[in-house]
């Protein structure tokens, strides 16, 4: 949806008076030597980036409403991941040398004693879980034993809780949680050089996003960063009463050259779930490929079709359990006359497989 201006403002014109700078009257400010009347939002309406915007669900492609504000996708509003009056360091904080680069560069690493109770940081479902193992080390080896949990928000956004300890992990997929609520304990699996909790949230594809934690926002913009102490004030909330699973964006293959309808599970899925996928390709190179990756199988597999003439396209592909049993790896691509795709890629949206 576009953005609305509903609020009184004056562009900058010949007729406002110059004004020596930081000498603009009450009401205005000083833009490149022009007083300039500051924005002014009515009732109903939030000033977000310098416009009005309606308050509601009214938020603009990259944002969505919380709490009547529209937030942006790319920066997280989240409480610390402990109940209310635990208090910890930071071991690892964004761009980490050690582990927190690339896809991870914002994730945030606290040094928390195996067995300290984990909480959410946002409402949301339960997507994954594991708490089998009680094993680790201090290398990349070792990452594929980490127990987890993961939350999907409903927005296209996932929060992650790693390294928990041997049945540490407290609630069950499909399972709706509150904010503040205990989801987990701590512990020192997978890929760890001693214990901590590790959280992110993720994009669809997989990309971590910046983390504004609501207990730092004065003091920090709310960025957690090393050599402090930060206590939580992550009250526990009550589960919501519903939420849906995540949607994939309209937008979020377009760097494949498709546009897809709304609709597509971008989260979690059924057992033997036919997948409808519906979308335009924008060059018009007549094909569509859907490429799905099996768990047990260790490959991609290919659904090719036609596109009409105009680039659309629907193409149903079954998610049998003999190929997906924990989760399915989607990317949907333009593909030339011989069902090529017109570049790889090096992420996907991971679909959990949730009974």
């Amino acid at each position: 949806m576009k953005r609305w201006r509903v609020g009184l403002w004056v562009m900058v014109g010949a007729a406002l008076p110059a004004c020596a700078r930081g000498r603009c009257g009450e009401g205005t400010v000083d833009v490149g030597r022009e007083c300039v009347p500051t924005l002014q939002c009515g009732e109903g309406t939030v000033d977000v980036d310098g416009l009005c915007w309606p308050e509601g669900d009214a938020c603009g492609l990259g944002t969505v409403s919380r709490g009547g504000q529209c937030w942006s996708l790319s920066v997280q509003p989240a409480g610390l991941p402990f109940p209310a009056g635990d208090a910890y360091d930071v071991t690892q904080g964004n761009h980490g040398y050690y582990s927190h680069s690339d896809e991870d560069v914002y994730a945030v690493d606290f040094n928390t004693p195996e067995g300290s109770e984990v909480a959410a940081m946002r409402a949301g479902r339960v997507l994954a879980a594991r708490d089998d193992s009680n094993t680790g080390c201090g290398d990349e080896s070792c990452a594929d034993q980490a127990n987890y949990v993961i939350l999907d928000h409903g927005d296209g956004t996932r929060s992650h809780y790693l390294h928990l300890q041997l049945d540490g992990a407290l609630v069950e997929p499909g399972q709706l949680v509150g904010k503040g609520e205990v989801i987990g304990l701590s512990g020192n699996t997978g890929w760890s050089s001693g214990p901590h909790l590790h959280v992110e949230f993720d994009d669809p594809l997989g990309m971590s996003l910046p983390i504004a934690f609501d207990e730092l926002l004065e003091l920090s913009d709310g960025l957690a960063y090393a050599g402090e102490v930060f206590e939580s004030q992550n009250e526990a909330e009550p589960a919501p009463a519903a939420m849906d699973w995540s949607e994939c964006p309209e937008d979020l293959f377009l760097f494949m050259g498709v546009w897809v309808e709304p609709g597509l599970p971008c989260a979690a899925v059924a057992p033997d779930t036919e997948l409808s996928v519906s979308g335009l390709v924008v060059p018009r190179t007549g094909k569509v490929s859907i490429a799905t990756f099996s768990d047990t199988r260790g490959e991609w597999f290919y659904e090719c079709a036609p596109t009409s003439t105009e680039g659309d396209f629907t193409v149903n592909v079954t998610l049998g359990s003999q190929r997906y049993v924990n989760t399915a790896y989607l990317m949907v691509a333009a593909a030339d006359s011989n069902c090529y795709t017109l570049q790889g890629w090096d992420a996907s949206v991971s679909l959990f497989i949730v009974p």
